[in-house]
């Protein structure tokens, strides 16, 4: 459960790390009553910090508008989504994240997933952020047939660079 937060009652938060599940559906994972198949995430993780088991997606489900409006926060429209590359116009957590610290970031920010074209969601258009403040991008290769491929190399570069913030988006390996 998400603690709130007024404007005089700020969380300054140090590290952050969002785990993305695509394809999980909610009966198999959050909504069994025994949470046998995420055991760990249940019983150690979650008492560790904050879970979100409610994201609704209002249109069909497609990879890169569902990605794209949980970084930004709104829902983008797209006439093909599953061709389209269009940047998103509002800047994602990874553009504040960055720019909250004042400087240009090196290994701040750390966006990896099984999906190579989620690398178009690294940065919006918007004037004001950009570019410069994008997290560092790893995917897997198309040809990985184990859909861990992403989660063997996340781990050596969190160990290595120690981001500030971790967004691993994980599951649905295919298109």
């Amino acid at each position: 459960n998400a603690k709130s937060t007024s404007p005089d009652n700020k969380t300054n938060a140090k590290n952050l790390f969002i785990i993305v599940m695509n394809g999980v559906r909610y009966n198999d994972a959050f909504g069994e009553k025994h949470h046998l198949y995420i055991d760990n995430i249940w019983n150690k993780l979650r008492p560790q910090g904050t879970i979100c088991t409610k994201f609704i997606n209002r249109e069909l489900t497609f990879p890169i508008p569902s990605q794209m409006s949980l970084l930004t926060g709104v829902w983008h429209v797209f006439k093909n989504p599953l061709s389209e590359s269009i940047r998103p116009a509002v800047p994602t957590l990874f553009e504040y994240w960055n720019s909250s610290n004042g400087k240009k970031p090196s290994n701040l920010c750390y966006f990896a997933s099984n999906k190579p074209q989620f690398k178009m969601l690294t940065h919006s258009n918007h004037n004001d952020y950009g570019e410069i403040y994008a997290p560092q991008f790893e995917s897997s290769r198309k040809s990985d047939l184990n859909e861990n491929a992403i989660y063997e190399k996340v781990i050596p570069y969190v160990l290595e660079n120690h981001p500030t913030f971790v967004y691993l988006s994980i599951g649905s390996a295919g298109g």
